[in-house]
């Protein structure tokens, strides 16, 4: 692994790490969840960590992207409901989780097309070389 790689993924941790404190303690009384944010955060850290040996950096920083755009796409559009107790409820988590994910899958997505770019431009390349 390339210690370019290695960097990229330890600038998107701190990011993420970061992004995880401002929106666990310093935000808390906007969304008022202790558990939601951590977990996230730590998923968050094993996908920037498990993309270690990719090529691309889109994986590594869709992460911390996605992390900040879904906590402020839940805050922007969130809405309050009743369940059939009479308990309070949000949906705040649920969108913060989708949007997340989405971003986590378009730099997945992102990276599949990056490495299928990459290996045709190979090809040409060996194939000129080929021809001269």
């Amino acid at each position: 692994m390339p210690r370019k790689h290695f960097l990229q993924a330890i600038f998107a941790a701190i990011i993420l790490l970061v992004e995880f404190l401002l929106c666990r303690f310093i935000l808390f009384d906007w969304h008022g969840m202790k558990d939601f944010p951590l977990l996230l955060f730590l998923f968050g850290m094993g996908v920037i960590f498990l993309s270690l040996p990719s090529v691309s950096h889109a994986i590594r920083f869709s992460v911390p992207i996605g992390y900040a755009v879904g906590f402020f796409s839940g805050i922007l559009f969130h809405s309050y409901g009743t369940d059939p107790g009479g308990g309070r409820t949000d949906n705040l988590w649920l969108i913060w989780g989708a949007v997340y994910l989405v971003c986590i899958l378009a730099g997945i997505v992102l990276e599949i097309l990056y490495r299928r770019r990459h290996k045709a431009r190979a090809a040409r390349s060996a194939e000129k070389k080929n021809r001269h």
